[in-house]
């Protein structure tokens, strides 16, 4: 199964100003999403940002250590604002490589927030697709924890599967109260799978509804997303502490 796994970041960030250059253990925030994909055998990884400063970090990185340098897909302005849904940006990075001639049968959303991913992840949700030819995309997933931006609810029926909470921004008021709500529901984590062509055939701007009907699950208790100085600081105390496995579960 020919896998595309696209590393996200926006130059822009709005909550955490530069948030994908702040330093834990020494490294740049998006060189951990970087350091997991690649040590996941039979898949090609890619880097999609408008953010040039990135590009020259990770191209001296790979000059530095003999290493392969990693693609790059300069993501247009269009789908580097906030609003931008994500995979116009994939149907962006598959269209540049299908230019090249190359073709894949699923493609990966890695974000470049998520210092806590780890390529063991990312093998057990392709090995999760690729197991089930009736799955259209599959999700890594946690319990909910702070505010998430798109919820889902685990399936009592089918166990491994979710469907997404209907309307969760206008529960409540559009609030977003942990107590309010059962602790079943998860929230998207750190990795993002779907077949190519589920994608590709995707015209939607509705949160992640191009995923289609039959999406799969693997949890990921220990994700922690960047998006406010406190993440930061947890994730940076965590990891520089040991707090985190470096392992490859």
């Amino acid at each position: 199964m020919k896998t595309l796994l696209v590393i996200c970041a926006r130059r822009g960030s709005q909550r955490l100003k530069g948030k994908h250059h702040l330093r834990i253990a020494g490294l740049p925030l998006w060189s951990f999403a970087v350091g997991a994909a690649l040590q996941v055998k039979n898949a090609l990884t890619v880097f999609s940002s408008d953010d040039m400063r990135i590009k020259r970090e990770l191209d001296g990185q790979a000059w530095r250590l003999g290493n392969d340098f990693v693609p790059w897909v300069t993501r247009p302005d269009c789908m580097a604002n906030a609003t931008a849904p994500i995979h116009l940006t994939l149907q962006h990075a598959v269209a540049h490589f299908e230019n090249l001639g190359r073709k894949f049968d699923v493609v990966g959303f890695i974000p470049a927030n998520v210092p806590t991913v780890t390529p063991g992840l990312i093998r057990k949700c392709i090995e999760r697709l690729k197991g089930d030819k009736l799955l259209t995309a599959v999700l890594a997933v946690r319990e909910i924890r702070d505010k998430p931006e798109w919820m889902w609810e685990d399936d009592p029926c089918e166990p491994g599967m979710v469907s997404a909470f209907p309307a969760v921004r206008e529960v409540a008021g559009g609030a977003y109260r942990e107590q309010d709500l059962p602790k079943r529901y998860v929230a998207t984590g750190t990795v993002s799978l779907v077949r190519t062509e589920v994608l590709l055939a995707c015209t939607s701007h509705k949160a992640f509804a191009w995923l289609g009907p039959r999406i799969g699950r693997v949890m990921d208790d220990d994700a922690i997303e960047i998006h406010t100085k406190r993440d930061y600081e947890l994730a940076r105390a965590l990891m520089e502490t040991g707090g985190v496995a470096e392992d490859n579960r």
